[in-house]
């Protein structure tokens, strides 16, 4: 059953680091009362959009819904995202079941450990991701030695290619799933994948290029982020790439809220072949939420075995409702 409403929210939570991550959501319902709700959270100083005009454009379509295709990534995704948690409700089933039938009933994380974060040994991921390359080499060893976990790591396109194989030669005898982004230029990424030690995986370059144009690369993995890509439809195309390479995916967060984070397991559980281990750690550095209760990581895993209104209020008494009429 098609929606019969649309409501569009403004609000912010605070972080661990004392800033506030501002979002907007889209609210659709049903004349029965069922809802979906879709979560627009462009990313500063990474989406294209900022989150004022991805609030502005949503105005303007809300208004005539049926038809129109988002330009902002962040909105495409948030009302592409909002309809399929509908008629998740509808039917009484988690996303990920609406995605695949066969889902299973939770979803694995692993850990992101930034550059200057203490290693901790009292959290239970068996996959840690690491932020890489700005530390001197020794260092780098002295500390990623120190997990007790399978190694995923990032070096944000921070190095040149002789960087990036010093770095993978010195840290080759740890136990790394594939490294990411790991030089600046990408006319260097053959060479690097050639020689370096690790598999590659990529991120950022994934919203500059289309899959036809990494297909010469013999990658291990492609780090996907809803947010920040767009549309479901964009997401089925980069997923159909990584199947028929047979290479990983692995859907990764951009510090979103409650509601985000929730859509992003329930599609890193149901889409066929999507890593085990999804990138949802960015939510431990949210201070607060708007759902209650929060979501439960804390055994580096999400349940996803009942629907979201089964589980979570949203608190719609702390948003700003944005007319669009």
């Amino acid at each position: 059953m098609k929606p019969s409403a649309y409501q569009l929210f403004r609000g912010q939570v605070p972080m661990t680091d004392q800033t506030q991550r501002g979002f907007a959501l889209i609210r659709c319902c049903d004349e029965q009362g069922q809802e979906g709700w879709g979560e627009i959270a462009p990313l500063p100083g990474f989406s294209l959009e900022t989150l004022d005009d991805a609030v502005a454009e949503a105005q303007g379509m809300l208004r005539h819904p049926d038809g129109q295709v988002p330009n902002s990534p962040s909105l495409a995704w948030a009302m592409d995202t909002a309809h399929r948690n509908l008629e998740a409700a509808q039917r009484g089933i988690p996303l990920c079941r609406l995605i695949r039938e066969d889902a299973p009933n939770h979803i694995r994380v692993n850990a992101l450990l930034p550059t200057g974060e203490p290693v901790s040994h009292d959290r239970p991921h068996t996959v840690v991701k690491c932020k890489v390359g700005t530390l001197p080499i020794a260092e780098e060893w002295n500390r990623l030695r120190q997990i007790p976990a399978r190694l995923r790591l990032d070096a944000n396109r921070g190095l040149n290619l002789g960087q990036a194989l010093r770095l993978s030669e010195a840290l080759s005898a740890l136990d790394v799933e594939y490294i990411e982004e790991p030089v600046a230029a990408f006319s260097d990424l053959p060479a690097f994948i050639e020689q370096s030690h690790f598999p590659v995986a990529l991120d950022e370059t994934l919203r500059e290029m289309t899959p036809a144009q990494l297909d010469h690369l013999d990658l291990g993995a492609i780090v996907y982020k809803p947010s920040l890509m767009g549309s479901w439809i964009h997401l089925m195309q980069w997923h159909a790439f990584a199947v028929e390479r047979g290479i990983k995916m692995t859907i990764s967060a951009a510090y979103e809220t409650g509601i985000g984070l929730w859509t992003l397991a329930n599609v890193a559980a149901g889409l066929p072949g999507a890593s085990a281990f999804a990138g949802l750690d960015t939510y431990r550095f949210l201070a607060g939420d708007i759902i209650e209760p929060r979501l439960d990581f804390s055994h580096a895993r999400l349940e996803l075995s009942e629907t979201f209104s089964t589980l979570y209020r949203v608190k719609a008494e702390t948003l700003e409702e944005i007319p669009h009429g």
